[in-house]
């Protein structure tokens, strides 16, 4: 346990202070920047430029108080398989943050991998992420944020090649009949030739097919390809405040 104890100051500006229970109801403790590593945090933690990395490569931390992190703050999380908190990181608090997640120990996550990465009440979040910043990953896999401002997760997903309605990896003759049998049709699906996921079969998505015509899975291009079935979100603003925690 590192704590200042009532008239005492400790000053994190640069290196890294690993601990297993940072004890913050005493004293002042100010983060400007370097890199804490910790599993608890009891009381109120201000973070104004630093680092701030769960556990230790990988772990959990819980924070037993309001966490403030401010514009230049950064939360980096580690992926080191799919066993919470123990081969990825965890934050437990409740709040917005600017969020670095990292691959680590050679790890490649795939398609369907899910990292429950952060515990928080949704009432008590305001505000929105000012990056997030994820992993490479190898061809045909997209990474799904949409979920992180309500339910802490992140996700995997395998991407379609756009015009491909039967799933076979290549555009061709075969998939134009698919979006020929439906066109002008509406509640459709992917699988029917919606390709742009409006709800309808249209030339729209005809051109989608046409300019991915020929193309495959193992040679279409970034714009060939369309995540299935979740649109991305950008998470965007700055400066935020955090409240409760959710459970340990």
């Amino acid at each position: 346990t590192t704590t200042p104890w009532d008239t005492g100051t400790i000053n994190l500006d640069g290196g890294v202070l690993n601990t297993g229970t940072l004890d913050l109801t005493e004293g002042v403790f100010n983060m400007i920047d370097g890199q804490l590593h910790a599993s608890n945090v009891l009381g109120d933690l201000d973070n104004q430029g630093g680092v701030v990395a769960p556990g230790n490569s990988a772990g959990m931390m819980t924070i037993f108080g309001d966490y403030v992190q401010h514009a230049d703050a950064t939360l980096e999380i580690e992926l080191g398989g799919t066993i919470r908190g123990n081969e990825y990181d965890v934050m437990v608090v409740d709040g917005n943050l600017t969020l670095d997640v990292l691959a680590i120990g050679g790890f490649e996550p795939q398609g369907g991998d899910m990292f429950d990465i952060l515990d928080f009440s949704p009432e008590d979040l305001s505000g929105s992420f000012s990056a997030v910043n994820l992993p490479a990953l190898t061809s045909g896999l997209t990474w799904d944020n949409s979920g992180l401002l309500t339910t802490g997760q992140l996700r995997v997903l395998e991407m379609l090649l756009g015009g491909d309605a039967n799933g076979d990896s290549v555009v061709d003759v075969a998939d134009l009949g698919v979006l020929g049998a439906n066109f002008n049709q509406s509640n459709m699906t992917f699988a029917d030739g919606d390709f742009n996921d409006d709800g309808i079969v249209d030339v729209a998505d005809l051109g989608i097919l046409g300019a991915n015509w020929s193309a495959s899975q193992a040679t279409g291009n970034a714009s060939a390809l369309v995540p299935e079935p979740t649109t991305l979100s950008l998470l965007a603003m700055s400066v935020l405040m955090v409240g409760r925690r959710r459970r340990v």
